[in-house]
């Protein structure tokens, strides 16, 4: 672990981060599972926000020693999505299922610009898969934002796995959950087919 680098994300390496976190999502996140999302539709409606996010300098990669990349977290202000008009796009379900984790959250804890910075997206390679890489982006993360001046974290845990490090081995805090069988969209249940875990998660933590 001690020789991989976890550094800023630089304009130079934005495509490679945005082919590697668009393709894992594709391939491994519960949400585009169920609703079996093609790569490159994803990408298409994807580029723009994640182009606004990489913007922000909050972002960070990790890289071998040979120079490949690794992982990459993605992450912005999150008062930025408070003004997020309708879902739209060709998944306009993840959308929503966001959208209301967010609006829930600000109900609960009222927030304003450069308050709170959420991890939008991160993920690792599979060849780095039981490094603990994960865990130390999002630690990494943690510095970054205490620096720029935020002072909560928060992510949101669609995964067994990321649940159990962000809450369980970080100590981050459930503060609001909404269950994948109750989840109503335009009268459908678009996630009702994700049993494991039940639930999406949005967890907050203290810089």
């Amino acid at each position: 672990m001690s020789t991989i680098a976890i550094t800023p994300l630089t304009t130079k390496l934005r495509d490679t981060a945005f082919d590697l976190a668009s393709e894992m999502f594709t391939r491994s996140s519960t949400l585009h599972a169920a609703l079996r999302v093609d790569l490159e539709t994803y990408r298409h409606a994807l580029r723009p926000s994640f182009d606004a996010m990489a913007a922000q300098d909050l972002s960070l990669v990790a890289i071998s020693p040979e120079g490949r990349l690794l992982g990459c977290l993605i992450a912005t202000d999150m008062y930025h999505a408070l003004s997020d008009g309708p879902p739209t796009g060709p998944y306009p379900e993840i959308a929503a299922l966001t959208h209301s984790l967010t609006r829930s959250y600000h109900a609960r804890h009222p927030f304003g610009p450069g308050e709170v910075v959420l991890v939008d997206m991160a993920v690792t390679c599979p060849e780095a898969h039981g490094l603990g890489l994960y865990q130390a982006m999002r630690a990494h993360m943690e510095l970054i934002a205490r620096a720029a001046g935020f002072h909560l974290i928060v992510g949101e845990l669609s995964s067994q796995a990321t649940q159990h490090v962000v809450l369980n081995k970080m100590g981050h805090r459930a503060m609001v959950e909404i269950r994948f069988q109750a989840f109503d969209w335009n009268g459908t249940r678009p996630f009702a087919s994700i049993t494991s875990p039940t639930s999406i998660i949005l967890a907050e933590g203290t810089l």
